[in-house]
């Protein structure tokens, strides 16, 4: 996709597609910005399994307005040096949403602001997200304000593995990069749940805002620099509301 303002492949009501079609099993290269690859506004459950590559700024990978999308097992979403871009994003605008992540979410060097999986409650159900295998920031020092996963008024299942790598070799890192953020909404983290940050400072683990909940399982760990120019955190609550925190059977 070439030029601003692009969509590669949209699905809404006009189109008849049985619910477990594949919408791509080739390569979407997205140049433009303010562009979608993949964009779902039908209640159909559908998949993709191939490969979108987010180049430019102000981008979506996959926005789901109502029914199901499945990034499959050999499905990647990359994100590369971009701004301002998702790779899942689920707004339930015209009715229920759902991204499940079963492959690959990554988001690479030199990005900035740009988010995993998103989801945000635009309707009056609740979006939910699933993340069963990768989300991978892999930051290295030179991007800022990325988030693994954003979860506003939303339900977000994890039983895969969001990893944040922002070592910094100098240590004098500010990365400010996130790997879950939930504001309002309900988080649960399944047994095989696995958040690992391995940080040069001042970065997070899990973010909790404005009464979100979480539900811990599986583990969380957190590798700092000995020389971090500022403080890392596993979980960091805002005290500005009230958050619940219900730790399980968490390994830390």
């Amino acid at each position: 996709l070439n030029g601003k303002n692009n969509y590669g492949i949209v699905v809404n009501g006009n189109v008849n597609l049985a619910s477990g079609t594949s919408l791509n099993d080739g390569v979407i290269d997205v140049y433009g910005e303010n562009s979608t690859a993949i964009y779902q506004d039908r209640a159909n459950d559908f998949q993709q399994n191939g490969q979108i590559w987010i180049i430019e700024n102000n981008t979506n990978g996959i926005r789901v307005d109502q029914g199901t999308m499945t990034n499959g097992s050999s499905g990647m979403i990359i994100i590369e040096a971009s701004s301002n871009s998702t790779g899942m994003a689920a707004t339930n605008i015209n009715g229920a949403s759902k991204i499940i992540n079963n492959g690959a979410i990554k988001i690479e060097e030199g990005s900035s602001n740009s988010i995993g999986m998103y989801g945000v409650n635009g309707g009056t159900v609740n979006n939910t997200l699933e993340n069963t295998a990768l989300i991978d920031l892999s930051i290295m020092g030179t991007g800022k304000n990325n988030v693994g996963v954003v979860n506003i008024a939303s339900k977000f299942q994890n039983d895969g593995s969001i990893v944040l790598n922002d070592q910094a070799a100098s240590g004098s890192n500010l990365g400010n990069n996130t790997a879950l953020y939930n504001e309002a909404g309900t988080v649960t983290l399944g047994s095989s749940s696995n958040i690992e940050i391995s940080s040069g400072g001042n970065n997070k683990g899990i973010y909790i805002k404005n009464g979100g909940t979480v539900n811990t399982g599986g583990t969380i760990s957190l590798t700092s620099s000995e020389n971090a120019a500022d403080y890392d955190y596993g979980i960091y609550m805002d005290s500005s509301s009230s958050n619940i925190l219900n730790l399980g059977n968490t390994v830390f």
